[in-house]
């Protein structure tokens, strides 16, 4: 089974690469993502 990518996870949520790598990374609060957009 291959591992999923920041790209993989992003296209599949709509999102970009980006705010999936500050989500994983603990950043989303202090950027000012949206809880239910980090929840997805």
């Amino acid at each position: 089974m291959k591992k999923a990518s920041l790209k993989d996870i992003a296209e599949s949520l709509g999102v970009s690469k980006a705010l999936v790598s500050l989500v994983l990374n603990g950043k989303g609060d202090e950027r000012g993502i949206n809880r239910q957009t980090q929840e997805k």
